[in-house]
């Protein structure tokens, strides 16, 4: 994890049972890495624009959804549909 606030976070991912990792940017150079950073505008300042990315497990980026605003995010079908791209995608490549 990167950042200052991960003793939160682990409590989250313990009480959720999520098994991925979470990253905390609190210097913003991961989101300005994946040029998600969101210096000024209409409805927020400094901060990332919402963002997935499904990254396989050598780290590369399968699929992402970069929001147009605060309020742009894909349903959890469209999701889902690039998770089961995703593992299609592994399994033709073997």
């Amino acid at each position: 994890m990167v950042g200052q606030r991960p003793v939160p976070v682990q409590r989250l991912r313990t009480k959720r049972g999520i098994e991925f990792p979470i990253v905390i940017d609190a210097d913003r150079s991961i989101i300005k890495r994946f040029g998600v950073y969101h210096r000024f505008g209409f409805d927020a300042l400094n901060i990332a624009r919402p963002a997935i990315f499904v990254l396989d497990a050598l780290g590369i980026v399968r699929w992402e959804h970069i929001a147009r605003n605060q309020l742009d995010r894909p349903s959890i079908a469209q999701i889902d549909a690039a998770l089961e791209a995703m593992a299609r995608e592994l399994v033709q490549e073997r």
